[in-house]
């Protein structure tokens, strides 16, 4: 579960996903699940970004994949260690629905 210090002041997208859809932190790249939903952190946007699916390794990058209808090709797309720097910094978790 998402530490409250991490949720607080902070806006999450879709509005439908609420603090308590935010599941476990990963530990490693390891955990990650395929077609499993998580919540990434968008820095630039400064928000949290939910119903992002992991659709696993392409051209050897990870891909999440926006379910959002409409959402053009929103993909979000990390190396290696840019995730296990998501992950240690606690900027992705798994989306409890």
């Amino acid at each position: 579960m998402a530490n409250q210090h991490l949720l607080t002041g902070k806006d999450i997208f879709p509005d439908w996903i609420h603090d308590d859809d935010f599941g476990d932190r990963l530990e490693s790249i390891g955990d990650l699940i395929t077609d499993t939903n998580y919540i990434i952190w968008e820095p630039g946007m400064d928000v949290w970004q939910a119903e992002y699916r992991y659709v696993g390794v392409v051209d050897g990058k990870h891909v999440f994949a926006s379910n959002i209808q409409f959402d053009n090709n929103q993909d979000m797309v990390f190396t290696d260690a840019e995730l296990q720097e998501y992950i240690d910094g606690e900027h992705i978790f798994n989306q409890e629905n």
